[in-house]
């Protein structure tokens, strides 16, 4: 309840906001942060997780791959897909690099499906920068922007315009106080859908990758439980291995 209250309160002062003037007032990046990871919390997302994922390309409606999806707050995460013919395909964060494999041959260009899931796993605020600033966002920088239908509070700033080079960031919902886009500094977008709960776990429906204006794919999350991380989850050995039957 708390937390509500909490999103409320900020939502009317997202309200007020834009009825100001550009150079107004917008909250501290840090208070922003400090109610995102109440909000991680609440959501039971500050645990180990692994997410029963289905890819989809482009505007093609067809399943293309499942797999799993397993995320933990410290950044670590890794992405297993297998498609109906057998072909399968892993990718691995470690450390802020990403690596994958396919048929367990490494890949020079992998796509980029692995969303940084940990930014909505992280339980402090200070997690939350810790993990923009490996993202590359410039954490001391808030303005407004739009998503959808979102009015958004942005962390790391918005791209000037047209040409101008991509900045990491993050996009908050103000009402909600939810994340609910990601930009890297690559180009590379992730739009988090609404909400959706597994239990006690609640996560997006589905994360869209998108490369500037151009769609690429959609992860639709069928799944999500806390799960015990086993020694070498995400040793990067496991690129090479092929799925058990």
């Amino acid at each position: 309840m708390r937390h509500r209250r909490t999103a409320r309160g900020l939502g009317l002062l997202g309200a007020l906001v834009l009825a100001l003037p550009a150079a107004a007032y917008l909250p501290a990046p840090d208070r922003i942060a400090n109610e995102v990871a109440k909000g991680n919390r609440a959501a039971g997302r500050g645990v180990p997780l692994a997410l029963t994922v289905e890819l989809r390309m482009g505007e093609v409606d067809a399943v293309l791959a499942k797999g799993t999806l397993v995320s933990a707050p410290g950044g670590s995460m890794r992405l297993e897909l297998e498609s109906p013919r057998g072909t399968w395909e892993r990718h691995l964060r470690r450390g802020g690099a990403v690596r994958a494999s396919r048929l367990g041959e490494i890949l020079d260009q992998p796509r980029p499906f692995l969303a940084p899931f940990h930014l909505l796993q992280a339980g402090t605020a200070g997690r939350l920068q810790t993990g923009l600033i490996e993202l590359g966002a410039r954490t001391g920088q808030v303005a407004l922007g739009y998503e959808g239908p979102h009015v958004c509070w942005v962390i790391g700033g918005r791209r000037p315009g047209p040409g101008a080079p991509d900045r990491a960031s993050v996009w908050i919902d103000q009402e909600t106080v939810r994340i609910v886009r990601v930009d890297q500094e690559d180009g590379v977008s992730y739009l988090l859908g609404p909400p959706k709960v597994f239990g006690k776990i609640q996560v997006p429906a589905w994360i869209d990758v998108r490369v500037r204006d151009s769609h690429l794919a959609r992860l639709t999350v069928r799944g999500a439980k806390p799960i015990r991380l086993a020694e070498g989850t995400f040793d990067p050995a496991w690129l090479g291995v092929s799925p058990a039957p």
